[in-house]
């Protein structure tokens, strides 16, 4: 397996959508009571 980067923004929407681009396969955005229903990989639940 190689390595693994992730970031995490806590972040205010206020208008357009979003778009991966060639840095990312996928982008999305989700409310932080969202979250704990998600399958999260690595160690991301301790970011």
């Amino acid at each position: 397996m190689g390595h693994a980067v992730t970031v995490c923004y806590l972040a205010q929407k206020v208008g357009g959508s979003l778009k991966a681009d060639t840095d990312a396969f996928k982008v999305e955005c989700f409310k932080k009571d969202e979250i704990s229903g998600l399958k999260i990989e690595f160690d991301h639940r301790h970011i």
